[in-house]
């Protein structure tokens, strides 16, 4: 359990010396939350939101009378589809709590300190330390969006270069599910900046208010980019098959022309492989070599006819 407070310079405190006046800011376990929660004022259906340890990205902000809480699932940008850390956010006016739910190698708290220590203590408040604890989170998201659509945009060059790899697929569908989780994870945090910004309870004030808003910008930015990269997936599809289809259908084209051309060969061959006693060709002297000749003539027409038309 950590609470700091400022104004005076950044001080370590125990809960029971919260100040209302004093901005505060507080980490605590979920341990500790059981333990106190009640105590503190905050609802038993939150308490029990937090001990479910949802992963979904689907966690709506709960405004009650004197706070706010919502749950938060946060993504590791350098392993995006494995484990999320989850934390939980109550606000009061002057008083920000963060409940560490699951982490994992402590970037919970990271960021936390980070957040503590990002303003000068003077200036802090809670919606400004609100707005670098999120700052903090998504700080390095630019050059992994830009990681993904470089790798996107390789894909794409496979594709119209007609070099596209037997893993073409696999590494499509890597990074679809890549940039499908980071289309939830930020509209996850839009939501929360929005209905926070919204101060249905008052608990910020107008300064804080604008930072709320500039930090709600800066996640749609990142959620436009990211819905960008969807539609890029898109194309990117979509000028696969269509390669795969143009591919097949030479294929179906070559095997027709073949087909075309010896189709009157076939005719040539049932017709005097009937052998009737009453055709004479059967027993003319140049009766086999004509046959050659008329069959080389046939191949030799439709293949000149067919080029002519550009089927070859």
């Amino acid at each position: 359990m950590k609470f700091y407070h400022f104004q005076d310079g950044i001080k370590e405190i125990q809960y029971d010396q919260i100040q209302k006046e004093r901005p505060t800011v507080g980490y605590i376990s979920m341990e500790e939350l059981e333990e106190y929660g009640e105590q503190w004022g905050f609802s038993g259906i939150t308490i029990r939101d937090c001990k479910e340890r949802r992963s979904t990205f689907r966690n709506s902000v709960d405004i009650f009378e004197d706070y706010s809480f919502s749950l938060l699932n946060r993504v590791d940008m350098d392993n995006i589809m494995g484990p999320r850390d989850t934390l939980a956010l109550y606000l009061r006016r002057n008083l920000c709590i963060m409940v560490d739910i699951v982490t994992h190698e402590n970037r919970n708290e990271e960021l936390f300190e980070k957040a503590v220590h990002f303003y000068k203590p003077e200036t802090l408040t809670v919606g400004k330390f609100l707005y670098a604890f999120f700052e903090t989170m998504i700080a390095n998201d630019n050059a992994m969006l830009e990681r993904k659509e470089m790798a996107l945009n390789a894909l794409e060059d496979q594709v119209l270069k007609g070099e596209a790899k037997e893993t073409f697929n696999e590494e499509f569908l890597i990074i679809k599910k890549k940039v499908s989780v980071l289309k939830s994870y930020y509209e996850q945090l839009e939501d929360i900046a929005e209905t926070l910004g919204d101060n249905v309870n008052g608990i910020f004030s107008e300064k804080e208010l604008y930072s709320m808003g500039h930090m709600d910008h800066k996640i749609e930015r990142r959620r436009t980019f990211v819905e960008s990269l969807r539609e890029h997936l898109i194309q990117v599809r979509d000028a696969h098959q269509a390669a795969m289809d143009y591919d097949l259908n030479q294929v179906m084209k070559f095997f027709t022309v073949v087909t075309t051309i010896f189709f009157p060969l076939t005719l040539i061959v049932g017709w005097y492989g009937m052998n009737f006693t009453g055709m004479k060709e059967l027993t003319w002297r140049y009766g086999y070599v004509t046959v050659i000749v008329v069959s080389v003539l046939v191949v030799v027409v439709s293949i000149w006819y067919f080029k002519k038309k550009k089927l070859m």
